[in-house]
């Protein structure tokens, strides 16, 4: 299983604009060259966003917002 460093604070969590519609997911506090930092990817698909979360590919969650996208990866990990 991908290991990632979930962040404890949704301000840790950065969406970096990839093109558009689409942003990168990370941890902010996590150093650039550190794969771990990298946690998902959402998509504006119409009205919703949908994300990917690279710990569980399979599992697409569909939010209202960007804001609530960076929610989701907020101390998920154990």
């Amino acid at each position: 299983m991908l290991k990632v460093a979930y962040p404890g604070r949704l301000s840790e969590v950065g969406a970096q604009y990839v093109a558009e519609g689409q942003w990168r997911l990370v941890n902010k506090t996590v150093d650039d060259g550190d794969a771990s930092g990298l946690l998902g990817f959402v998509e504006r698909v119409g009205p919703a966003y949908e994300v990917l979360l690279l710990e569980r590919p399979a599992d697409r969650h569909r939010v209202g917002s960007l804001r609530e996208a960076r929610a989701l990866l907020v101390e998920r990990g154990e």
